[in-house]
């Protein structure tokens, strides 16, 4: 994910909360006056590489800085891309548990609904983890409450977010690259807005293997995963 997202002309309009918008706007402005639109800057003792993509059917500039993660990081990104046999329950308790303190210090709650019955499913894990930190993210606002839910069905699985207050500030790109994400993994996704009311839905059809004797994965490596998430989105 990256550190910053800005409109062609330098209109910062996504950044790591990790980062100060005075940071962000001067990381953009400098990239703009080398008129680097493609290619690695130097500034600040970071290499960042700068990239002009389509989201949203806009172009926007995409800043990284891959020298903020460790080879351990790294590692767990590159492993996040393969099926891997996870608790739903487990994912979805350690998700908040990794999530609620530094969003908490942030004035953000995390909340899950009871899961009725727990199953075991093989799905691409890093894919899930990266759409539920994108749906929190498009609910980040001071003072709100965001409701995590996964619902078993037949044949897939449904993850809904619900936000208190609604829309976050950084709500249109969150949701940009949540279509992103969830489209190339071939998850659906729908956003309901109704009254004050407003809910995120991603649905994927992962193998269940709950009846093949098969054990769920190594729950370091989900709370790892998660942990990774979270210092990329916040």
């Amino acid at each position: 994910m990256p550190l910053i997202i800005s409109e062609t002309d330098g209109r910062v309009c996504y950044k790591s909360l990790s980062l100060k918008d005075s940071e962000a706007r001067r990381i953009v402005l400098f990239a703009l006056s080398q008129e680097k639109r493609n290619g690695i800057i130097s500034i600040d003792g970071r290499n960042i590489t700068v990239e002009e993509k389509l989201l949203g059917g806009v172009n926007r500039l995409f800043y990284a800085d891959f020298s903020r993660f460790d080879k351990s990081a790294e590692n767990v990104l590159s492993e996040a891309k393969n099926e891997t046999p996870v608790s739903l329950a487990s994912l979805t308790k350690i998700f908040a548990d990794v999530f609620m303190q530094p969003l908490k210090e942030k004035g953000i709650n995390i909340s899950v609904r009871h899961l009725a019955k727990d199953c075991t499913l093989k799905m691409p894990l890093g894919a899930v983890i990266t759409c539920l930190s994108l749906m929190v993210r498009f609910f980040f606002t001071s003072g709100a409450t965001v409701t995590l839910e996964a619902v078993r069905r037949d044949k897939s699985v449904a993850f809904y977010a619900d936000g208190s207050l609604g829309r976050g500030a950084d709500s249109e790109i969150a949701l940009d690259m949540l279509h992103e994400v969830a489209y190339s993994n071939g998850f659906s996704v729908e956003l309901f807005e109704s009254g004050e009311r407003t809910s995120l839905k991603i649905e994927l059809s992962p193998t269940d293997i709950s009846d093949y004797g098969f054990k769920a994965d190594d729950l370091i490596f989900t709370e790892r995963l998660c942990e990774v998430s979270l210092d990329l989105l916040f």
